[in-house]
């Protein structure tokens, strides 16, 4: 039995760095530190982000910078932000297409991420401030 799951967790490997896709858990690689990750590597794809209150956020990637990114209502770079200030539970990057994807990021995924991280930190600096 030992040696079927042993088996079993090297397919599953495989299959993973064929596809190259990867998931976890946000409590272990927050969110900004993937961002940077998906960044840095260049990577074209989807990330799918679960924020936990039943809604699903994604963020296209082409060549590791964000092209658009929708978070419930939201969009561009409105739903960025708003998923960096939500934060998620876990996560899935998978690569794909995104020729057809609509471009409604414009700037550069790292002063974005600057953006996101100064406004969320404002508002819970803010919310602290009113309790």
């Amino acid at each position: 039995a030992e040696q079927a799951i042993k088996k079993e967790a090297e397919s599953q490997l495989m299959k993973a760095r064929e596809k190259k896709t990867f998931s976890g858990l946000l409590s272990i690689v927050p969110l900004a530190n993937l961002v940077q990750l998906i960044q840095t590597t260049r990577k074209t794809g989807l990330l799918r982000v679960n924020t936990g209150g039943g809604i699903e956020a994604n963020v296209w990637f082409k060549e590791g910078q964000i092209i658009d990114s929708i978070c419930g209502e939201a969009v561009g770079e409105d739903a960025f932000c708003a998923l960096i200030a939500d934060g998620g539970e876990d996560f899935h990057f998978e690569p794909c297409e995104v020729a057809l994807v609509n471009v409604r990021v414009t700037k550069p995924t790292m002063g974005l991420l600057v953006y996101a991280l100064r406004l969320r930190d404002e508002a819970q600096q803010s919310r602290a401030h009113h309790q």
